[in-house]
């Protein structure tokens, strides 16, 4: 029964122009590629590789040491405003290096780890949150509202933990300090 079908496949194949050919291998392809990038997409999910020089996005051992030795969950609130990276484009790559170093924390703590990421916009409940938390307003040149690029830890009883604002003149210590606030 496997070789009728094999039969009528390659004659239905037999019978196509060859425009028809063509369109059906770019149909086929399309297809491919598509399942492929899906696959990947989801076998892959939190799988990274760091091939920068000095090995940027790795976690040392003692922090991943400490991340999977978590003893109760903590919440951290990453309030960076969408603009701030607008107004100054300097901090575009740090912000993008400080969330992708909160996110290999969630990664690594085994669900103990929960990453929020805020934008508050002016006059909310966000931008009041942040403050309560003890986060620093920017304010920038040409920017009509001061915006915000701290962090808030809380645990789940009382223990609060801040980093008011993220200094682009610490990114050296961007891992000890993280690593101090979820000590």
């Amino acid at each position: 029964m496997t070789m009728d079908r094999f039969a009528k496949f390659t004659h239905w194949i037999g019978g196509l122009s060859r425009r028809q050919m063509i369109g059906t291998s770019i149909a086929l392809c399309a297809v491919l590629f598509i399942s492929v990038n899906i696959f990947a997409g989801r076998a892959l999910d939190g799988w990274r590789a760091d091939v920068t020089e000095t090995q940027v996005w790795t976690l040392s051992e003692g922090t991943e040491t400490l991340l999977s030795d978590l003893s109760e969950p903590l919440h951290l609130r990453l309030y960076l405003s969408d603009g701030l990276t607008e107004a100054a484009p300097q901090l575009a790559s740090y912000a993008d290096r400080v969330r992708g170093m909160l996110q290999s924390y969630a990664d690594q703590a085994d669900g103990q780890i929960t990453l929020e990421v805020i934008d508050p916009e002016p006059f909310s409940d966000a931008e009041d949150r942040a403050v309560g938390f003890g986060i620093n307003r920017i304010s920038l040149a040409g920017a009509a509202e001061p915006m915000f690029f701290g962090l808030a830890a809380t645990n789940s009883t009382d223990g609060r933990s801040t980093i008011p604002i993220f200094s682009p003149d610490r990114e050296a210590w961007l891992e000890y300090d993280l690593t101090r606030l979820v000590a």
